[in-house]
């Protein structure tokens, strides 16, 4: 429920409380899992090859959230904002989804799928 009337702060204007309770919510979220497999486990699998740069998106798009939230002047802010807590979002599922054997692969076909339907494609 406190995500709610902070989401209506961000509407209005201050994307300040919204940004920083859903980033850190996603920081306590990794540090969670730290708890379960250890720091240096942790860093090993987030690190391994197969989902590297999933980990690298999603711990820039914490960054420029963060930034991007207290940064003065940056004009457009709450777009800006919102555009980096739907790429935060984003980079979560897709990085989720590196820790479940061929999932990436199989979203990637479904959405390829869903969007190109009707694409008449010839080889």
């Amino acid at each position: 429920m406190g995500s709610l009337f902070k989401l209506m702060e961000l509407i209005k204007g201050d994307p300040v409380p919204f940004a920083m309770t859903y980033t850190l919510g996603n920081i306590v979220a990794i540090c969670s899992s730290c708890f379960i497999s250890g720091p240096k486990g942790q860093a090993k699998k987030m690190f391994k090859g197969h989902r590297l740069l999933a980990t690298l998106i999603y711990l820039g798009t914490l960054i420029l959230t963060l930034t991007t939230v207290f940064a003065p002047g940056v004009p457009h802010r709450i777009f800006l904002v919102l555009l980096c807590i739907v790429a935060q979002f984003c980079a979560l599922a897709w990085y989720t989804l590196s820790f479940i054997p061929f999932a990436r692969e199989a979203v990637a076909n479904c959405c390829k799928n869903y969007c190109c339907r009707n694409c008449k494609f010839e080889v």
